[in-house]
């Protein structure tokens, strides 16, 4: 399907499994099974908000249990999710936290939970992998979190936006993880949520899905290359937003837009833009 308003779709009566994920989220924090590390490579000697370098080795003993620092970090607890960085915010430089070996990850998040972390940009990188288990994997950003490691393991990646409009989250791995992708969940408020991808794997090889408490959801394909996302992609009364190329972003696996209402679908990007649905597609109400 073409990148143009006036496009019309044509729907198959077909209807599919909706597969709906469970996790147990509380406002503002990951999935309730996963505790808190927090990045704090300064511990408590820096100034708030850190001005100086947050760039390291997620190996070394840099996490603590308070955004506001600790006066000893510590090593990384396996299974926690990672908040990123203690007294960090908006004037706290762009930093790189590098991965070498494999690791159990419950969550990514930058920005405050609580208090004493505000938004700030951050990248993780590195030969490791992120090994998410079956109680899924929450992240989050107020700024901007790129993950470029691999995401891998049974559970659900679920975007949870906890401002208006969110921050910016990159998938950039060539991700594994089976469970699917949550677009725009969040606990208490209905804020949308956006994630860039830039493979045909960012989003793992489960389904992309948004249902009834998600105000909606966007994915922004990056740069120009022709992309092929197998995913399937189930909807439930919501609007969802992408971003093409103008390669082409080509959606091969089935649609199921549910039974709750019509769906919005709303294209965008620059002139010259290709969103193409190969896949079949069942409703019970359709596309608006």
């Amino acid at each position: 399907m073409k990148n143009n308003p006036n496009h019309g779709l044509s729907f198959a009566k077909r209807y599919l499994a909706f597969s709906f994920y469970s996790l147990f989220l509380i406002s503002g924090l990951p999935n309730a099974q996963a505790s808190i590390s927090t990045w704090d490579l300064q511990g408590k000697s820096g100034s708030n908000p850190y001005t100086g370098s947050l760039s390291g080795t997620w190996e070394s003993s840099y996490w603590s249990t308070s955004e506001s620092g600790q006066t000893t970090p510590t090593s990384w607890t396996e299974g926690n999710a990672a908040l990123f960085a203690a007294r960090s915010g908006t004037s706290t430089p762009a930093f790189t936290v590098t991965m070498n070996s494999n690791h159990s990850v419950g969550g990514v998040f930058d920005g405050s939970l609580n208090s004493g972390a505000g938004p700030c940009t951050v990248t993780l990188a590195g030969s490791g992998i992120m090994t998410i288990g079956a109680s899924g994997f929450s992240t989050g950003s107020s700024a901007s979190v790129t993950i470029n490691t691999v995401i891998a393991g049974s559970g659900q990646v679920v975007l949870e936006s906890t401002t208006s409009g969110g921050g910016a989250l990159y998938l950039n791995g060539v991700n594994t993880f089976t469970g699917g992708m949550e677009l725009g969940y969040s606990s208490s408020s209905p804020f949308s949520g956006t994630v860039y991808f830039n493979n045909n794997s960012s989003f793992g090889t489960g389904a992309i899905s948004l249902s009834s408490y998600d105000s909606g959801g966007a994915i922004v394909a990056e740069g120009s290359s022709a992309y092929t996302l197998a995913n399937a992609v189930d909807l439930l009364n919501v609007s969802f937003n992408i971003t093409g190329t103008t390669g082409g972003v080509t959606f091969s696996g089935p649609w199921d837009t549910g039974t709750a209402g019509v769906c919005t679908l709303n294209l965008n990007g620059a002139a010259n833009t290709t969103v193409t649905i190969s896949g079949n597609i069942s409703d019970e109400y359709g596309f608006t």
